[in-house]
This record gives structure tokens, C-alpha cells and sequence, in this order.
């Protein structure tokens, strides 16, 4: 096919365009895993993997050499063609639409980011080009604007941030599927959180927004590792935790937990971005343009329509001024509960900009709940509504009614045994 010079996009694959054999990043749910025998860790040593994630985590000298690339066309060469950890980071936007197809934040981006309908298929686009492959439109339109550093920054950000949660998914795929040999996704996750160089974000942006060091790390690397740590025991408990009534239902909530902590680290980013520069600057409109394309589908994804299209307006499109600030701050820090966030979680940042200080709101048209709380919590069915609005408009029906029978934002934490609450179940 590649040697006949025929599109793959026309023949709808899932492995053409890639190397022939299972690659390093390219598991499943019946993937069968080798161990990890080499003392191989991940964070400072704080996570052990079982299996054997060597490969995986030669992805952070990929990024570097993109990165650290003299020039654009040897950035571009490392960003197509290098395949160290099994396929190209090309490749990881480009096999998303097939590897991702059925999960619901890589299709929550895609709808937030299409900005037009090929009349022709009836397909999603976006900058003109496939919606589903927004990560790899970004990352080549910097490199085609001989822009490194931005190229650079939407790898990590966009390709490597979503294929982290499609690990987390898949892991708790692998725990549904309850065979001991196929678990592996959680570690895979936790090692593209380092080699993709997020953790290294994470870490230098941490101490920007007075986050103190916990036991090692800056405060959103503990509460992403920690949590990867616990995600990893119901898969070490072969016998128990993943066979369990409700392992399931905690897995879940741990991946959920895990997501908006990684979001968190993007939300820090963006307001770097904007409050980083002294004077406004094509510098600073690539970037709060390239952080935008990664925080502002986390908004969409509340059901705030209206909001995001003002946001991106402002934001996405190359015509950031600094008197935006305020407004965008603030519209943020109001859907931090929506993303599972507070305040504390993202910090004040320090810097030469002044924004309004974040305050959590847990009001309800303007009601006042007693346990604020537990009552956003139910009202987080909401969200269920609203994406499986979304998943409707994109056809990704098959998505749309699985949030309708289990649930996806709604969990009870007082009654464990009920788990998370559907539509369906009210």
C-alpha cells in the first residue's frame, strides 16, 4: 500500500500505515504482556510496572529530538518517520480515529474542534482536514510556520496527553475482561506520563503556582502517580480486585480522578501562556492558541456551548490580547467542579499579570446547598446529558447509550455497592 502510494485513510485500516507486528504502544484488551524483569521505574522510582514498558519509555528521546531539532525539517522527520516505541507520533493522531473510535473524551475533541462538514462523506474537519486528526493538524501546521517550540509542546500536550487516557480506558477494559495475562495498560500509561515529558511539566510548573513538593514531587504529580499506583493494585490482586463486585466501579473512578488531574497540569499551562509575557506577541498568540486546542474541549465537554465558542474566539484564533485574562481565568476556575477540580488543585500563578483569584462555587442557580458536594455530585448527570447530546451529533451512538445505561459522571461515594448512577437508573 505505502509503496503504491495509496492513502490510507481510503482503505479505513487499523494497520495500514504502520509497521507489520504488535508495536509497544499499540496494546488491547487481549494483548499478552512480558514481565518486567529489569528493575525498569517510572517517576523518580515511585511506580514499579509489571510488564515490561523499556520501549514505551524511549519516547522521551523522541520528543527531545524534537525538541532540540536545529531546524524544522529535522523536527518534522523526527515528528513522521522516527519509530522507536513502534509507530511515528504521527502516527499516534493518525491511528487515534481507529484505536479511540469508541471512547468518549478523544470524541468529546473532535466535536468541540470541527469547524466543518465534508459535503461529500458527511465527515467531520477541522483546519481542513479529518477532525479526528486535530492532534497531527496542530503539530504539522508548527511545523509548516517553522515553529519548534510549538510543535514541540502540541506533542506533548495533544498526541501523547489523549493516548494517556486511552491507556486508562483500556485498563479498565483489561479489568473487565479479568484475564491476569492481558493487564499492562495501567503501566503503559504511567510510563508515557514520563517519557512524554508531562511529568517534566508538571514538575516545572507545579512551584509557578505556589504547590509546595509532596514526598518528592510537585502536588498534581503525586496525585496523578498515587493514583496509578492505585490503579495498578487491582491489577496486581489477580485474584480479587478485578473479579470483585465492585472493582470495576473503583477503577473507574480512579481513571476519572487521574484525567482531571492531567487536565489540571493543561489548565496551568494555558494560563502560563497568557500571563508569561510582558507584551502580547505572535510567540504568546502561538501558544495560548496550541494550549486552548487542548484545555478549551474540557469545557465543551460541560455542555457549555456558548462559553467555549467565546473562549475559543478569544483564545484560539490568533487574536489573544492580554485584556482577555480576566475574563478567561475566570470562566475556567468556574468549571473546575465540572472537570473534578478545585482551586487548591490548580494554584495562583506568580508573574508580572494580575487575574482574578479563583474561588470554588458550588452554588446552584444561585442556591446554596447545605452539602455542596454530595449535591454536585448528583447534578453531574447533567454532563451525562450533555454528552450523550454530543456523541449523538457525531453519530457515536454506540457511546452515547453506553453513558445512558452505566453512567459516567455521577459516582456514589456513600454507597459504594451502587457505584456510579445512570440516566437510566433514576
Amino acid at each position: 500500500v505505502t509503496l503504491s502510494a495509496i492513502d490510507c485513510d481510503l482503505l479505513g485500516s487499523q494497520v495500514c500505515g504502520l509497521d507489520a507486528g504488535q508495536s509497544p504502544i499499540d496494546s488491547n484488551p487481549d494483548t499478552v504482556y512480558t514481565s518486567n524483569n529489569s528493575g525498569h521505574t517510572v517517576a523518580n522510582g515511585e511506580y514499579v510496572p509489571d510488564v515490561d514498558v523499556k520501549d514505551l519509555s524511549k519516547l522521551k528521546q523522541v520528543i527531545q529530538g524534537i525538541c532540540n531539532a536545529v531546524d524544522t525539517t529535522s523536527a518534522r522527520n523526527s515528528y513522521e518517520d522516527e519509530d522507536t516505541i513502534g509507530m511515528s507520533i504521527k502516527s499516534m493522531s493518525l491511528y487515534a480515529k481507529y484505536r479511540m473510535d469508541d471512547e468518549l473524551l478523544f470524541n468529546q475533541y473532535v466535536y468541540a474542534l470541527y469547524d466543518d462538514v465534508d459535503k461529500t462523506d458527511g465527515s467531520f474537519m477541522f483546519d481542513g482536514r479529518p477532525a479526528t486528526e486535530y492532534a497531527h493538524t496542530i503539530a504539522s501546521d508548527a511545523f509548516d510556520a517553522e515553529i519548534i517550540n510549538t510543535g514541540c509542546l502540541a506533542v506533548k500536550v495533544l498526541h501523547v496527553w489523549m493516548w494517556i487516557v486511552h491507556k486508562l480506558q483500556l485498563a479498565v477494559q483489561q479489568c473487565d475482561e479479568g484475564v491476569p495475562e492481558n493487564y499492562g495498560a495501567i503501566d503503559e500509561a504511567a510510563t508515557l506520563w514520563e517519557s512524554g515529558l508531562l511529568f517534566q511539566m508538571a514538575e516545572n510548573l507545579g512551584p509557578r503556582f505556589g504547590h509546595q513538593q509532596m514526598n518528592g514531587m510537585t502536588y498534581l504529580n503525586r496525585q496523578i502517580i498515587d493514583r496509578l499506583n492505585s490503579a495498578q493494585v487491582y491489577h496486581q490482586d489477580k485474584a480479587n480486585s478485578c473479579q470483585s463486585k465492585n472493582a470495576l466501579g473503583g477503577l473507574r473512578v480512579i481513571v476519572k480522578e487521574i484525567v482531571s488531574y492531567m487536565t489540571a497540569v493543561l489548565i496551568q499551562k494555558l494560563i502560563v501562556a497568557m500571563v508569561d509575557y510582558p507584551n502580547s506577541s505572535s510567540t504568546q498568540e502561538d501558544m495560548v492558541e496550541l494550549m486552548s486546542f487542548a484545555v478549551l474541549p474540557r469545557i465543551m465537554g460541560c455542555g457549555h456551548e456558548e462559553l467555549y465558542y467565546d473562549l475559543y474566539e478569544k483564545l484560539a484564533t490568533r487574536s489573544f490580547d492580554k485584556s482577555s485574562i480576566p475574563f478567561a481565568t475566570t470562566a475556567i476556575h468556574s468549571h473546575l467542579n465540572c472537570l473534578g477540580l478545585s482551586c487548591d488543585d490548580i494554584g495562583t500563578v506568580s508573574g508580572p499579570v494580575l487575574y482574578p483569584v479563583c474561588s470554588d462555587n458550588f452554588d446552584i442557580a444561585g442556591y446554596v446547598p447545605v452539602n455542596p458536594i454530595a449535591t454536585n455530585t448528583i447534578a453531574k448527570l447533567d454532563l451525562d446529558a450533555a454528552a450523550i447530546n454530543q456523541m449523538i451529533q457525531l453519530e457515536k451512538y454506540d457511546i452515547a447509550t453506553n453513558i445512558y445505561l452505566e453512567g459516567h459522571n455521577y459516582y456514589d461515594y456513600d454507597k459504594e455497592d451502587i457505584g456510579f448512577v445512570s440516566l437510566r437508573r433514576m
